[in-house]
């Protein structure tokens, strides 16, 4: 970057460039300089301002750093997942963190930063970022069922039950959500609608073992052993 930069400033002084610069050039320098830094890019926009003027410059520099912006989130977004996945949760939220910094309108790193609270039992952390990954993508069914995990691990068992149901009206044959109601209407002793939304998973997936065995644990427990 420094050295492209001190070519670019030797042409200038030279005035080998004239009064105007081509958008390939200037896209170049910010694209580097964005790169580094936010705060190097606004000075290289700002020396090169000074020197230029072209219609849309504004428009231009907008642009450019906001497909650079997102190209960066990206990146930063496939690094917090495999930190996730080798479940170095701290780290894995700092990436997710940075990719929301350099595009905060994606709701895939709030979600997975969610995921990474969970992971470390930072359920109101979690919400947070499930509520605002819902609030980008409303249909976001995924986000729905696993805030109702975090509101129930709060013990907040009316909000778990409201957002898994949600997410059963957003996707009917997730059998997870069904799941998971089911297993909140088991912590407040429902067992008979319990029974019925585990029966209701088995019939999404037959060979789900979970449900099988939830739906035991609800039929013990009101002392229906047959």
């Amino acid at each position: 970057m420094l050295k492209n930069f001190k070519i670019f400033k030797k042409l200038l002084d030279k005035q080998e460039l004239g009064g105007g610069i081509i958008a390939e050039q200037l896209l170049l320098f910010l694209k580097e300089a964005v790169e580094m830094n936010k705060i190097c890019a606004a000075l290289v926009f700002v020396f090169v301002a000074g020197i230029f003027n072209f219609a849309g410059q504004n428009i231009f520099v907008n642009k450019v750093c906001a497909a650079t912006n997102k190209e960066l989130a990206e990146k930063a977004f496939d690094e917090g997942n495999k930190f996730l996945n080798q479940k170095n949760y701290q780290a894995a939220i700092s990436k997710f963190t940075e990719a929301i910094r350099l595009n905060s309108n994606d709701a895939l790193p709030y979600y997975n930063r969610g995921l990474a609270y969970s992971d470390l039992e930072n359920y109101q952390q979690a919400i947070d970022d499930y509520t605002q990954a819902i609030k980008l993508n409303p249909n976001y069914f995924q986000a729905y069922n696993n805030r109702g995990l975090a509101y129930r691990k709060l013990k907040n068992y009316q909000q778990a039950i409201s957002d898994y149901t949600q997410a059963i009206k957003l996707n009917p044959n997730d059998d997870y959500a069904y799941n998971n109601r089911g297993n909140v209407y088991s912590d407040l002793q429902n067992y008979q609608q319990a029974i019925a939304d585990y029966t209701k998973a088995i019939k999404i997936k037959p060979d789900d073992d979970y449900a099988y065995y939830n739906r035991g644990l609800a039929y013990y427990n009101l002392q229906n052993y047959q």
